[in-house]
C-alpha cells in the first residue's frame, strides 16, 4: 500500500503465533521494496501493518508492545481482534487512512443514520434500536437538538455535512 504519506505493507494472519511468525519478514519485504525504490521516492514513513483476527491474551501483553515498540527501519501498527468487515478494517486502518470529506448533503435523519452506522459496525440491531428510542424518548418536550435548530433557523450545521458513507467505500 502506498499513498502521497505513507507506505505499507500488511500482513493479516489468523492467529497470534502466525502474527509473530509473519513480522520479521513483512518487515524485511518493507525494507526490501523502500531499498529497491528509486531516490526521489519517500522512506521516512514506512509501516509495517500487522491485523489479526485473533484476541490478545494476558500472555501475549509483553510481545505485542516489544513489537509496536520496534522502531527499527518502520513504525509497527498492530491490531488485534479484528473483525473482517469493511467497518473493522477501516477502524484498524484509521491512523493511515484520508480524513473523510465532507459534503454538502445534509442529513435527513441523523439518528437513523447513527443506527445504520452503529449496526454496520456490528452492534447489536436491537440494542441500538432501543438506544435510539430512549434516547428520543428521553428529550425534553419542546426542546430541539442542534441540527433541528439550525434547521428551523434556516442554518446549515457543518458537522451534519460530513459524509459518513465515505469510510464504508473504503
Amino acid at each position: 500500500m502506498e499513498n502521497d504519506d505513507n507506505v505499507a505493507v500488511i500482513a493479516a494472519p489468523v492467529t497470534l503465533e502466525q502474527l509473530f511468525e509473519a513480522e520479521p519478514s513483512v518487515s524485511r519485504l518493507l525494507s526490501e521494496q523502500l531499498v529497491a525504490g528509486p531516490p526521489s521516492r519517500k522512506r521516512w514513513d514506512a509501516f509495517v501493518i500487522l491485523l489479526c483476527a485473533q484476541n490478545s491474551t494476558p500472555d501475549h501483553a509483553e510481545a505485542i508492545s516489544d513489537l509496536v515498540n520496534n522502531l527499527r527501519f518502520a513504525r509497527r501498527l498492530v491490531r488485534v481482534g479484528v473483525e473482517p468487515t469493511k467497518a473493522a478494517l477501516s477502524r484498524s486502518l484509521r491512523p493511515l487512512l484520508p480524513p473523510p470529506t465532507a459534503t454538502t448533503n445534509q442529513l435527513e435523519q441523523p439518528l437513523h443514520q447513527l443506527e445504520r452506522l452503529l449496526v454496520r459496525d456490528g452492534l447489536d440491531p436491537v440494542a441500538v434500536e432501543d438506544a435510539i428510542r430512549d434516547f428520543e424518548l428521553s428529550k425534553p418536550a419542546g426542546a430541539m437538538i442542534a441540527n433541528e435548530a439550525a434547521a428551523a433557523d434556516g442554518e446549515d450545521d457543518p458537522l451534519m455535512s460530513l459524509d459518513l458513507d465515505d469510510e464504508e467505500e473504503r
